[in-house]
């Protein structure tokens, strides 16, 4: 989720984002799920489903893809895009797929996959992994 300043809003810059979102995510090997912007009296909030094993990375990319979307006049310093140059999806790629596959190990995804054939609550965090709940959970 990234929120953004009223200033900067406008039909073009949110039709810009989502489509850089999208090509993003699909460049990435993502499912491609809601891409989503709730415009409110300060800004709007900018969000797009991502793989829960990415989450980190997808903050990135919501980054770049505002990055991107916005006029030339209305750029952010370099500095704090993601990925420098901010309009290259070309050279954010390797970026973003490195930061993703370093976030996601492949046994979370192998426990992710366990999980949902099983129905049972997972909870992840910077440290450890939850799965179940209550007395017969496990960290």
């Amino acid at each position: 989720m990234l929120e953004v300043p009223s200033a900067l809003v406008t039909d073009t810059a949110l039709e810009r984002w989502r489509a850089r979102v999208q090509q993003m995510v699909q460049r990435l090997g993502w499912p491609v799920g809601s891409i989503v912007a709730r415009c409110h009296a300060t800004g709007a909030t900018l969000a797009f489903e991502a793989p829960m094993r990415c989450l980190l990375t997808a903050t990135e990319v919501n980054e770049w893809a505002w990055l991107g979307a916005l006029s030339p006049d209305d750029r952010w310093p370099a500095q704090l895009g993601p990925a420098n140059p901010a309009d290259e999806v070309d050279a954010a790629v390797p970026l973003l797929r490195q930061l993703a596959q370093a976030e996601a190990p492949p046994p979370l995804d192998a426990l992710l996959a366990e999980r949902a054939t099983r129905e049972v609550p997972l909870m992840v965090d910077d440290e450890a992994v939850t799965i179940g709940a209550g007395a017969r959970s496990r960290t």
